[in-house]
């Protein structure tokens, strides 16, 4: 199973208008990684532990990101050849 980037984001958040551009950005630089956009106010989604703000971005558990981060960076992160 590939890796999975989940983004967590809310309807009220201000910066999610960039969330969803960097998450279709780092979908085409890592056609391999499984990339979601999890809304915590979509009827029953809850957050896990780790995730106390958005927008946040967990590689497989382990948040890499809090906050926008600039594509590059996040893409330094997940789309190492290690992670494919």
């Amino acid at each position: 199973m590939g890796m999975v980037l989940k983004i967590y984001t809310m309807r009220h958040c201000l910066t999610c208008g960039t969330t969803r551009q960097v998450a279709a950005e780092i979908s085409e630089r890592c056609p391999w990684l499984v990339v979601e956009l999890v809304h915590l106010d979509d009827p029953g989604t809850t957050a896990p532990p780790q995730v106390f703000s958005v927008p946040t971005y967990v590689l497989d558990g382990r948040v890499v990101a809090v906050g926008n981060p600039y594509v590059e960076r996040l893409e330094a992160i997940v789309c190492q050849p290690s992670a494919s």
